[in-house]
């Protein structure tokens, strides 16, 4: 509810960082993934080649949905929103972290 004119602006300002939030988690991850600490020599490869593909597939879908929204006037409903962004950043951070959980206690 409420005016969509305000909607959309405040869509406007908050997405970039909700983009940018997802960028930063993107990156904290495949530096994870990839600079051989030992808190993680305890997670198969394999697991962690299925990480870095998941965090992938977030990105293509962000970078994805980001140019579809930027092809749309401003004027028209967002395709995406800031909340979504972040949902999307928050489920790929769960499964992360359970898989990391998983193979440390277990």
């Amino acid at each position: 509810m409420g005016d969509p004119i305000f909607h959309r602006a405040r869509e406007f300002e908050e997405r970039p960082r909700a983009e940018k939030i997802f960028r930063e988690y993107v990156n904290a991850v495949n530096v994870a993934l990839t600079a051989g600490d030992d808190k993680y020599s305890h997670i198969p490869g394999e697991e962690m080649t299925k990480v870095h593909k998941e965090i992938e597939r977030g990105l293509g879908w962000l970078n994805d949905i980001i140019g579809k929204q930027n092809e749309r006037p401003k004027w028209e409903t967002p395709i995406v929103t800031a909340n979504q962004i972040i949902k999307e950043r928050d489920v790929r951070l769960l499964r992360f972290l359970f898989l990391f959980l998983f193979f440390f206690f277990f």
